[in-house]
């Protein structure tokens, strides 16, 4: 197994990054190598989806199962499929209205099809793309909290 981690502050409360961080359907926007999400079953401990994820130019399908989650906190992933790997979410108020966001990810390179070779190129690409991916989350996070507090409240009587 290989492992990259790397974490990001966020100008924006725990509660706005987990609910972009933990929706399925919103993982694209913000992970470069991930092509597609599909079939979204649940929500919290259990949930599933199906994904395609490109690395090193080839296309692997699989699958990833929530298996533990603390709301606005930790969120916890396993993936099976052309890449096996777990996911190590945690999300830490910082400050006011900040979070530190750190994401830690174990996974296996399938060498059989992609050689031993260039294993070592995919895992320093990996571990680049994930600090991009967190400027990426940063970025958007940011940008809908923005948005919504420049967003006029309506008065109801």
């Amino acid at each position: 197994m290989h492992s990259a981690s790397d974490e990001i502050r966020i100008d924006a409360p725990p509660e706005a990054v987990y609910r972009i961080v933990a929706d399925p359907r919103r993982l694209p926007q913000w992970m470069s190598s991930l092509i597609e999400v599909r079939n979204v079953r649940g929500s919290g401990v259990g949930q599933t989806y199906e994904w395609t994820y490109k690395m090193a130019g080839v296309k692997f399908d699989g699958k990833t199962e929530v298996v533990k989650e603390n709301v606005g906190e930790l969120r916890n992933t396993r993936t099976v499929g052309g890449i096996d790997s777990e996911w190590h979410m945690n999300f830490e108020r910082e400050g006011k209205q900040g979070t530190r966001f750190r994401l830690e990810v174990s996974y296996s390179i399938p060498t059989p099809v992609l050689g031993a070779v260039a294993e070592k190129v995919i895992t320093a690409r990996n571990r680049r793309e994930l600090s991009s991916n967190l400027a990426h989350l940063k970025d958007i996070v940011e940008a809908e909290v923005a948005k919504a507090a420049s967003t006029p409240k309506h008065a109801h009587p």
